[in-house]
């Protein structure tokens, strides 16, 4: 699942996965996302991205001050224990 922060007037979405209907495969396809959205509520749009070290999903994550954090998740097959930290401005 995602979650979302909010820094400063914006938030930031950590979706960590991207799924979307496939209309050659007749299904549902998807992939990792390595970069998180940011959302301006006052404009009501989606911004900009910024990237983060490596996609993953089912992480945990967090930001604190200006810094993203994001431990454990999957790679899309396999379990990671890896820590990622990504600057967010």
């Amino acid at each position: 699942g995602g979650k979302a922060f909010v820094y400063g007037d914006k938030i930031i979405v950590d979706s960590g996965y991207n799924l979307w209907y496939n209309d050659t495969l007749g299904g549902l396809s998807g992939g990792l996302i390595a970069s998180m959205q940011v959302y301006d509520p006052q404009t009501n749009t989606f911004i900009g991205t910024f990237p983060r070290p490596f996609g993953k999903k089912s992480h945990l994550s967090d930001v604190i001050g200006t810094k993203y954090y994001s431990v454990m998740g999957e790679d899309g097959y396999y379990p990671v224990s890896r820590l990622d930290i990504a600057q967010c401005n």
